[in-house]
């Protein structure tokens, strides 16, 4: 069997066996990637999901190339530097900050407030304002 490297074409890296490292890191990457961007990217985004985790595959593979020979080529530095650029590039696109996590509800705000929705028995569902609070004038 022929060892994966990093100059495959793109046809070879689709025949990854699901077991190896190369899968998982797809996988972790991918799930990493939807994750920061709030758990349901769009078509688009999911596209450059796709390209961000080949290229950060391919990059992965050139490092361990690396430090398995100890040296790299000027054509191999070109390479990796190209590749790491798009991946740069690619992760611009997608958004440098995380999507912002989901805040509460309006029922679950108001509840937190102290409001209380009357009329749930009949269906108006109108919001009414807490009764104030009997205070001591400032006394403890």
């Amino acid at each position: 069997m022929r060892r994966l490297g990093a100059t495959y074409r793109p046809r070879a890296l689709g025949k990854i066996d699901r077991r190896q490292w190369e899968a998982r890191l797809l996988r972790d990457f991918k799930a990493s990637l939807t994750a920061h961007l709030g758990g349901s990217p769009s078509f688009a985004q999911s596209t450059l999901i796709d390209r961000a985790a080949q290229l950060q595959l391919r990059l992965s593979i050139m490092d361990r190339d690396f430090g398995e020979q100890g040296s790299i080529s000027e054509g191999q530095s070109k390479v990796y530097l190209a590749w790491s650029n798009s991946l740069c590039r690619t992760l611009s696109l997608l958004g440098l900050k995380a999507a912002k996590a989901k805040g509460p509800s309006l029922a679950e705000y108001m509840a937190s407030q102290g409001f209380v929705m009357a009329g749930a028995a009949n269906g108006s569902g109108q919001a009414v304002q807490p009764r104030p609070r009997a205070h001591n004038g400032g006394k403890a």
